[in-house]
């Protein structure tokens, strides 16, 4: 999609604004997400960061591969000709291609932190079967041949990854995908979304609450840089959260106990 840029109306160009934060937001957002699908994963699944996905769950009998999009702007990163977005099909039809996914077992989700949508992805979410997605897969063709019924090439940030989706020996890969793709859509202020999702999976007493969520979230992001700093994937598998929510728990009740219980100081000297 062009954009017509207005030269007068940009803005001067200076080392502050050439930082971009959405990169580190991007991380922390996969770390939150690993700590969402702890809360709701079977109790076998393991969790991992940047193994197969942004965000992976393994549990024996499936897999989900998680792609989590960061936009801190008005740009829309699954708009119909978003690289963001097709990007990402692409790198999953690569992998069932090449086995690293199974084509049975792998459920598709891609999370975005802006309240975004497009024809193609909601087209994508509404298929639950192996018809819908067949009528989503011309849908999305359609979306770029003109009316001869030849492929209309796209911008080359984008031609390539259409071309190998709608190609006719990766069609059953685009299937799959369609009818197993999910768009969550977790909009603004995910960190207090998640902090409602903790409170209530967790049943934690209200006055700890925070204090545990705060230090499982340090917990997690310690964990990964650890497994980074020695070479080992990160992942968290669902049975040792649990174990350190657990005694996480207990350790906050503990000293919120010796705090209640220490007397009050006098003013003898």
């Amino acid at each position: 999609m062009s954009e017509v840029i207005n030269v007068a109306d940009e803005k001067e160009v200076t080392i502050a604004n050439t930082h971009v934060p959405d990169k580190l937001y991007g991380y922390g957002l996969q770390v939150r997400q690993l700590l969402y699908e702890l809360l709701n994963c079977e109790i076998d699944s393991v969790v991992s960061v940047e193994k197969f996905d942004d965000v992976g769950v393994e549990n024996g009998n499936e897999k989900i591969a998680i792609q989590t999009k960061s936009a801190l702007s008005d740009r829309n990163p699954v708009s119909d000709r978003a690289v963001d977005l097709w990007k990402t099909l692409y790198n999953w039809l690569l992998a069932l291609k090449e086995s690293e996914l199974p084509l049975d077992s792998t459920l598709f989700t891609l999370v975005i932190n802006i309240n975004k949508s497009g024809n193609i992805v909601t087209w994508l979410s509404q298929a639950r079967d192996e018809k819908e997605a067949e009528v989503v897969y011309e849908k999305i063709r359609g979306e770029f041949t003109g009316e001869d019924g030849k492929y209309i090439k796209q911008s080359d940030s984008i031609n390539n990854y259409i071309v190998t989706f709608l190609a006719d020996e990766n069609k059953k890969y685009a299937l799959h995908i369609i009818e197993k793709f999910t768009l969550a859509i977790i909009g603004e202020g995910h960190t207090n979304k998640l902090y409602g999702e903790f409170r209530a999976k967790t049943y934690l007493p209200s006055d700890i609450q925070q204090l545990v969520f705060d230090k499982m979230l340090g917990w997690i992001d310690k964990t990964t840089a650890l497994q980074i700093e020695s070479g080992q994937v990160m992942q968290i598998a669902k049975k040792s959260f649990n174990k350190e929510l657990i005694l996480t728990q207990t350790l906050v009740n503990q000293n919120k106990a010796l705090v209640e219980l220490a007397p009050s100081p006098t003013k003898k000297k």
